[in-house]
Protein backbone atom coordinates (compact mmCIF):
# COMPACT_ATOMS: atom_id res chain seq x y z
CA UNK A 1 0.00 0.00 0.00
CA UNK A 2 1.18 3.47 -0.92
CA UNK A 3 1.32 6.19 1.95
CA UNK A 4 1.70 9.50 1.48
CA UNK A 5 3.55 11.63 4.20
CA UNK A 6 3.87 15.15 4.46
CA UNK A 7 6.76 17.12 7.21
CA UNK A 8 6.86 20.19 7.60
CA UNK A 9 9.16 22.32 10.17
CA UNK A 10 9.97 19.00 11.05
CA UNK A 11 6.15 18.44 11.91
CA UNK A 12 4.19 15.44 10.27
CA UNK A 13 0.76 17.06 8.74
CA UNK A 14 -0.43 14.14 6.72
CA UNK A 15 0.43 10.48 7.43
CA UNK A 16 -1.93 8.25 5.25
CA UNK A 17 -2.75 6.23 2.59
CA UNK A 18 -2.85 7.38 -0.82
CA UNK A 19 -6.62 6.32 -1.62
CA UNK A 20 -7.97 8.08 1.64
CA UNK A 21 -5.69 10.89 1.22
CA UNK A 22 -7.14 11.19 -2.57
CA UNK A 23 -10.74 10.86 -1.42
CA UNK A 24 -10.04 15.33 0.02
CA UNK A 25 -8.87 16.05 -3.43
CA UNK A 26 -11.43 18.26 -5.23
CA UNK A 27 -9.79 16.53 -8.36
CA UNK A 28 -12.27 15.67 -11.52
CA UNK A 29 -11.91 13.73 -15.03
CA UNK A 30 -13.23 13.58 -17.84
CA UNK A 31 -13.13 10.30 -19.04
CA UNK A 32 -13.93 9.19 -22.82
CA UNK A 33 -14.87 5.38 -23.37
CA UNK A 34 -15.21 3.58 -26.69
CA UNK A 35 -18.86 3.08 -25.83
CA UNK A 36 -20.19 5.99 -23.16
CA UNK A 37 -23.98 5.04 -23.36
CA UNK A 38 -22.87 1.35 -21.82
CA UNK A 39 -20.88 2.96 -19.56
CA UNK A 40 -23.35 5.23 -18.40
CA UNK A 41 -25.96 2.45 -17.67
CA UNK A 42 -23.62 0.67 -15.57
CA UNK A 43 -22.47 3.22 -13.46
CA UNK A 44 -26.11 4.29 -12.68
CA UNK A 45 -26.59 0.31 -11.75
CA UNK A 46 -23.36 0.15 -9.65
CA UNK A 47 -24.93 4.16 -8.01
CA UNK A 48 -21.21 5.70 -9.07
CA UNK A 49 -21.61 9.47 -9.53
CA UNK A 50 -21.13 11.24 -13.19
CA UNK A 51 -22.26 13.81 -15.10
CA UNK A 52 -22.58 13.54 -18.68
CA UNK A 53 -20.55 17.39 -20.28
CA UNK A 54 -19.10 17.22 -24.07
CA UNK A 55 -19.05 13.46 -24.61
CA UNK A 56 -17.23 12.96 -21.44
CA UNK A 57 -18.41 11.35 -18.04
CA UNK A 58 -17.31 13.64 -15.69
CA UNK A 59 -16.05 11.86 -12.51
CA UNK A 60 -14.38 12.69 -8.84
CA UNK A 61 -11.45 11.20 -7.96
CA UNK A 62 -12.51 9.54 -5.08
CA UNK A 63 -14.30 7.24 -7.70
CA UNK A 64 -11.92 6.61 -10.37
CA UNK A 65 -10.75 3.32 -9.09
CA UNK A 66 -14.78 1.65 -9.23
CA UNK A 67 -15.35 3.32 -12.39
CA UNK A 68 -12.06 1.54 -13.84
CA UNK A 69 -13.04 -1.41 -12.51
CA UNK A 70 -16.74 -1.30 -13.99
CA UNK A 71 -15.55 -0.60 -17.04
CA UNK A 72 -12.78 -3.47 -17.18
CA UNK A 73 -15.22 -6.17 -16.00
CA UNK A 74 -17.83 -5.06 -18.49
CA UNK A 75 -14.75 -5.25 -21.55
CA UNK A 76 -15.41 -1.08 -22.05
CA UNK A 77 -11.95 0.22 -23.35
CA UNK A 78 -10.66 3.63 -22.05
CA UNK A 79 -10.17 6.10 -24.73
CA UNK A 80 -9.21 9.23 -22.59
CA UNK A 81 -8.78 10.02 -19.00
CA UNK A 82 -7.75 13.66 -18.45
CA UNK A 83 -7.40 15.36 -15.12
CA UNK A 84 -10.34 19.10 -14.58
CA UNK A 85 -8.64 20.38 -11.90
CA UNK A 86 -5.80 20.94 -8.97
CA UNK A 87 -3.53 17.54 -9.34
CA UNK A 88 -2.03 15.03 -6.71
CA UNK A 89 0.83 17.77 -6.54
CA UNK A 90 -1.49 20.92 -5.98
CA UNK A 91 -3.13 19.23 -3.46
CA UNK A 92 -0.27 18.86 -1.69
CA UNK A 93 1.04 22.03 -2.12
CA UNK A 94 -2.14 23.46 -0.99
CA UNK A 95 -2.11 21.43 2.30
CA UNK A 96 1.77 22.71 2.76
CA UNK A 97 0.26 26.74 1.78
CA UNK A 98 -2.43 25.79 4.59
CA UNK A 99 -0.17 24.67 7.10
CA UNK A 100 2.63 27.26 6.56
CA UNK A 101 -0.20 29.90 6.71
CA UNK A 102 -1.26 28.62 10.43
CA UNK A 103 2.45 28.53 11.57
CA UNK A 104 3.08 32.30 10.61
CA UNK A 105 -0.07 33.48 12.25
CA UNK A 106 -2.56 33.85 9.10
Amino acid sequence: MTQVVLITSGKIIVDQPIEEFNKTSKQKYKVLTEDNNRAMSLLQKEKIPFILKNNFLVIDQKNIFAIQDVLLKNNIHLQEILPLEASFEELVVNILDRERGKEDGR
